[in-house]
């Protein structure tokens, strides 16, 4: 199966309508081998989620750096990526199998993508392909969203909640602190919705 190596951690509180929206956005990647991780720190989820594929972890937790380090925990593929409720996968799978090559052909600890947040009806465009870790410096981090990284290379990180809404900058700042091997690649994956707690 073309995304065996491929767990996508999606987050969520108290929003089911958008959360089976972005279900439904990574179906194929389901289909062509992907897991998935849904980590539910509000309501229990009313409509039941049928695919074997897909592992929710419903439990309070402290905000969402909390239930991301969570996700992760729970991550037992090689690679994960995270795609948040409300927010869409819109790439191709072929494309998305390829990077996941690159990865293994390449022995990476992650690879860097573009998204696009629609706001006020300009899709704005978030791009790592001018991105450099010595952007760190200035406080500019890559996209986080279409960000793929290695489990085995990230399992000893973790999101601190204290850092509020620039918790993943401090993130990236102490992965690339440990010297990764890393690259990019070229097109979207990702859709992010507007509205979350960094727009």
């Amino acid at each position: 199966e073309l995304l065996a190596n491929l767990t996508i951690v999606t987050i969520t509180f108290n929003n089911e309508t958008e959360l089976f929206s972005t279900i439904k956005s990574y179906d194929n990647c389901l289909k062509s081998g992907a897991s998935c991780i849904i980590v539910n720190g509000g309501k229990k989820i009313k409509n039941k989620i049928k695919n074997k594929n897909i592992l929710i972890l419903q439990e309070p937790d402290d905000g969402i750096f909390d239930a991301l380090n969570k996700g992760v925990d729970l991550v037992k593929t090689k690679y994960f990526i995270f795609i948040h409720s409300a927010d869409k996968f819109t790439g191709q799978i072929g494309y998305l199998a390829s990077i996941l090559k690159k990865m293994d052909h390449e022995n990476l600890d992650l690879i860097l993508g573009d998204t696009i947040i629609p706001f006020l009806g300009i899709n704005r465009k978030h791009s790592s392909r001018f991105w450099t870790p010595f952007f760190l410096f200035f406080g500019a981090q890559p996209p986080h969203m279409p960000t793929i990284f290695r489990k085995t290379f990230v399992k000893d990180f973790e999101y601190d909640s204290s850092n509020k809404v620039i918790a993943d900058f401090f993130y990236f700042k102490d992965v690339f602190d440990k010297n990764p091997k890393w690259s990019k690649y070229s097109r979207l994956l990702i859709e992010m919705a507007p509205g979350g707690n960094t727009t």
